[in-house]
């Protein structure tokens, strides 16, 4: 996303480099940083990866030597309600907001890719697989062309390819802070037919010691319009889902929403912004 506009970026895991004066951004993804380890000029980017709840050191007394120079990332709009929820008004060290990364903006409209042999990819990421086989099922009474997909037993060359080949995917999702392989598709051009979770509950026994403690509220699509397919949560609802997506078929424009709302230079400047940076 940086190199795409020009901004030099480096990694490093030597704590001393940090103190030099010669940076203005620091991300750190999943290791917290005080103020005295950084350049005083330098602004922080924190998150996403230190925990799925939030918890010390993010959450206590505001940090006076980060205010209006540190923010963390929660990714998404449901994910900031999640840590809203914990929280519940606590104090945080600094401020938290939902600040997505981008999608390359480069990547290869499919949409209209010659040879689409499947009339779909099945898709599933950590739901039960019996669910998958619903859906194929139906797929089969339909006469519908499929391939599946289960998240992790892919590379990224093969999906490109399969979604080639695809005139849409039925998404069978978790929920997701972000989700690349799911925004990479629709950026793709490649419509999305989306059985979609309402809350982090969705798995059984999956954060059991807090049913009924917090809501949870989650989705898989954590940017999402009508341009970009359909969806729905029972599987009753599946079977009209599907007649509206065959039916609207080359209506939909995927692509255009999801790079215009995390496309790298919509992404890079809403962060700039953030942070009192620009390009």
């Amino acid at each position: 996303m940086c190199r795409r506009a020009g901004i030099e970026v480096e990694a490093t895991d030597d704590k001393a480099r940090l103190l030099r004066d010669d940076y203005e951004i620091l991300w750190a993804p999943m290791h917290w940083i005080t103020a005295n380890e950084v350049s005083p000029r330098a602004k922080i980017l924190y998150g996403p990866h230190f925990w799925v709840f939030p918890e010390a050191p993010f959450v206590g007394a505001v940090d006076p030597a980060l205010e209006g120079r540190a923010v963390y990332t929660t990714l998404c709009d449901w994910n900031q309600g999640v840590f809203q929820e914990l929280c519940a008004g606590a104090p945080t060290r600094v401020p938290y907001e939902p600040i997505p990364f981008g999608i390359d903006p480069e990547l290869e409209d499919l949409s209209r890719a010659p040879g689409k042999d499947l009339d779909c990819v099945v898709y599933l990421k950590q739901r039960p697989r019996e669910q998958m086989d619903r859906v194929t099922a139906a797929l089969r009474v339909h006469g519908l062309r499929y391939v599946e997909v289960i998240y992790g037993t892919y590379s990224d060359a093969a999906y490109k390819n399969l979604l080639r080949r695809s005139q849409f995917v039925i998404w069978i999702g978790s929920h997701e802070s972000q989700g690349y392989a799911f925004q990479e598709c629709l950026a793709a051009g490649i419509p999305i037919l989306l059985w979609d979770v309402t809350s982090m509950f969705y798995w059984p026994k999956c954060y059991d010691h807090l049913h009924g403690v917090y809501e949870l509220s989650a989705t898989t699509a954590t940017q999402w319009s009508h341009t970009c397919g359909e969806r729905f949560v029972l599987w009753r609802e599946f079977e009209g889902a599907l007649a509206r997506m065959r039916a609207k078929l080359g209506t939909y424009r995927p692509r255009e929403f999801i790079l215009s709302r995390v496309g790298d230079d919509v992404a890079l400047r809403r962060l700039l912004d953030r942070l009192g940076l620009s390009i």
